[in-house]
């Protein structure tokens, strides 16, 4: 019966979103040029911040631009030696969140420009990114990140940050407030900030937690059409790193801010999804492991196709025509409308947002259910209980 509910509410979810990116609306453009100040917060970025000042310089923004490099403790000498026009502030290591605080203070315009210093920011990518803050009441503007091609796990990883863009777009289309921000490129009001009493610090997601607030100060978050590039994770372990810090601080987020979530519209949606996506991938597949068990055997004829079935986007598609063989039962039938409107919301995330389709990109969408479902229930798995574990310890 759980597994039954968690897949019907996943079939809404993939619904709604398949919804959004069919039927998106074009988000009219606006001619703003505010001063902005940016905020970048480097930690033994020595090989990546000269290439990230360099496409700031040739971004061609309109209006005035500084732009801040806070050096947190870095031991790699990141800053020394800078020829840009850049204020650089350097710090004892005490995280990002601190070091993007200490920029703020800096900062002398009302519009901030936070960025990450391993990003490339094409020209016209500013001037986008910060014309929605025009807007009345838009505190925060998202920009679109996506990962250069570095090898296999590139793919994968780009094939997902196309997805979650393209959602980021479809949603702010229909005046529905982001369910998460691209902190590595992000345009947000001063002001607004300031409300909040600075970038939130309580947990390891430091950019949607100060989302979260935005949206209870009241405060509206929106999309953009800007795209910047950033380094992918280099290795299984550092994505695995990676995507467990994001899933353990959105389980403290939620936590954090649980009383907003009966607060309802775009804080409840939010909030659910950050809860979710940890303890969804992680439940689903402890209780898909048994079921997958269940038929396995050891013959290569057989546990080839089955394998390709569980854990590629060929497996619902197929088993789709099998269903009235089998009597349509209510468990596989969920599963597989899950898989098939899944596949349908990563295509379409594709085909609006990622323009340089390749075959890596071919092959990552075809094992994405590895990916997204065993991976990251591996992922969450590790999470949930390394969060349960710092509770039992006070942290």
């Amino acid at each position: 019966m759980i597994l039954i509910l968690i897949n019907l509410a996943l079939i809404s979810l993939f619904l709604f979103w398949l919804f959004l990116l069919v039927f998106q609306r074009k988000i009219p453009r606006k001619s703003f040029h505010p001063d902005v100040s940016i905020i970048a917060a480097v930690y033994n970025e020595k090989e990546t911040l000269p290439r990230f000042l360099e496409s700031l310089e040739k971004a061609g923004y309109p209006g005035n631009m500084e732009i801040i490099i806070v050096d947190d403790g870095s031991t790699d000498g990141s800053t020394d030696g800078l020829k840009a026009s850049a204020i650089i502030i350097k710090t004892k290591h005490r995280g990002k969140c601190h070091a993007l605080n200490t920029g703020l203070r800096k900062a002398k315009y009302d519009v901030l420009l936070v960025a990450d210093a391993d990003i490339v920011v094409p020209p016209g990518a500013i001037e986008k990114v910060v014309a929605p803050l025009s807007g009345k009441k838009v505190g925060l503007v998202s920009g679109k990140v996506n990962v250069f091609r570095r090898g296999i796990l590139s793919w994968f990883q780009r094939v997902e940050y196309a997805m979650t863009s393209a959602l980021l777009h479809a949603h702010s289309s229909f005046g529905i407030s982001l369910p998460f921000v691209y902190g590595a490129f992000t345009a947000i009001q001063k002001k607004a900030l300031e409300d909040i009493g600075g970038f939130q610090c309580g947990t390891l997601i430091e950019d949607s937690d100060t989302y979260v607030s935005l949206l209870e100060a009241g405060y509206k978050i929106v999309g953009s059409e800007a795209v910047v590039l950033t380094e992918p994770a280099a290795g299984f372990r550092e994505l695995f790193l990676q995507r467990l810090r994001w899933m353990k601080g959105g389980i403290q987020l939620f936590f954090k801010h649980w009383r907003s979530f009966f607060r309802g519209g775009s804080l409840t949606y939010m909030l659910a999804l950050f809860i979710l996506w940890p303890i969804g991938t992680f439940v689903t597949l402890a209780l898909n492991v048994p079921e997958f068990l269940k038929w396995w055997q050891w013959v290569p004829s057989f546990f080839v196709p089955y394998t390709v079935n569980w854990v590629t986007f060929i497996g619902p598609w197929v088993n789709l025509f099998n269903l009235p063989s089998w009597g349509f039962p209510i468990e596989g039938t969920t599963g597989i409308l899950i898989g098939v409107f899944s596949s349908l919301t990563v295509l379409a995330s594709q085909v609006r947002e990622n323009k340089e389709f390749g075959f890596g990109e071919l092959i990552a969408f075809i094992c994405f259910p590895l990916y997204a479902w065993v991976f990251m229930g591996l992922v969450g798995l590790f999470a949930v209980f390394g969060f349960i574990i710092d509770v039992f310890r006070g942290h």
